[in-house]
């Protein structure tokens, strides 16, 4: 559902099932205007490849599939005003996320394990996508523990964050070595400032092991922020640092 006239068309609605709101709001960075998720699982994936550099572009609810003929709509309301058959009878798909990368784009469909087996067919989501010529990827939530979440939500708003060409300097010379955060600060060097760097690739630190704090341990780099780049887009172009 499109709940930001900003945000791109979206190609299905997304409903409350009973007394629970099923619909998660955000942000993400790579995609205009505020989204509409199913899940906290989809919102967390939709923050996480908002931060990951191999990812240039992403489109929430690109498609609806009919997955018996291959063909693509641009909404399922689209597809009943082409079909003739009732929508109960037909076949249809539409992934979470179209996810452009440099050279590439592949849909995306986060889902969690539990639910993968109660429908285990959603495993073969991607290869009928491919007989169509499509890639679709799914990730669960093993790519997505709660400490790694936090601390890709923390770090969101802070992708596109200006800094001072003095404080990038000062950070980068006192983080040639690994150094805890709280020297940078004891330092007079600001919360925003190293944060926004981690975001941007330059700080590296363990983002999976725990919540970032005063005792994280960073690093100057210029090289590929692996940091940032724990979902399974191993075969897509990496972009060079």
């Amino acid at each position: 559902m499109r709940v930001d006239p900003k945000a791109a068309p979206v190609a299905r609605r997304v409903h409350k099932r009973g007394l629970i709101k099923k619909a998660h709001f955000v942000s993400p960075n790579k995609c205009p205007g505020v989204i509409q998720c199913e899940s906290r699982l989809e919102a967390s994936g939709a923050i996480v490849m908002g931060l990951d550099p191999r990812v240039v572009l992403l489109r929430p609810q690109p498609v609806t599939f009919d997955l018996d003929t291959g063909r693509i709509y641009a909404s399922r309301e689209a597809m009943d005003k082409e079909c003739a058959a009732p929508a109960r009878r037909r076949n249809i798909y539409t992934p979470d996320f179209e996810a452009h990368f440099t050279n590439k784009k592949a849909f995306v469909e986060f889902k969690h394990s539990a639910l993968i087996k109660m429908r285990p067919k959603t495993l073969e989501l991607p290869s009928v996508l491919r007989r169509f010529g499509y890639r679709l990827i799914i990730v669960d939530e093993t790519y997505l523990p709660e400490v790694f979440v936090q601390n890709m939500r923390l770090l969101s708003p802070l992708l596109n964050a200006s800094l001072a060409d003095a404080d990038r300097e000062r950070i980068a010379c006192a983080s040639r070595q690994p150094v805890q955060i709280r020297m940078l600060l004891e330092d007079e060097l600001t919360h925003h400032s190293i944060l926004s760097l981690i975001a941007q690739g330059r700080l590296v630190c363990d983002l999976m092991g725990s919540r970032l704090s005063g005792g994280t341990r960073v690093v100057w780099s210029e090289e590929v922020p692996r940091h940032l780049m724990h979902l399974p887009f191993d075969e897509m172009e990496i972009l060079d640092a």
